[in-house]
């Protein structure tokens, strides 16, 4: 879900050379997000 809907919905934020400050935050978001999805399957996936 991650990568089918938010990365595909930021990227014009990531590739807009206009706004420096929404290109961060939009990279910003994308990492907290990914490690905390793998914080929480960290657990789970030796058994995976």
């Amino acid at each position: 879900e991650f990568c089918d809907w938010y990365i595909e919905l930021t990227k014009p934020r990531l590739f807009n050379r206009d706004s420096e400050q929404a290109r961060l935050v939009a990279q910003n978001v994308l990492v907290r997000v990914l490690m905390d999805i793998l914080r929480a399957l960290h657990p789970f996936m030796p058994f995976i």
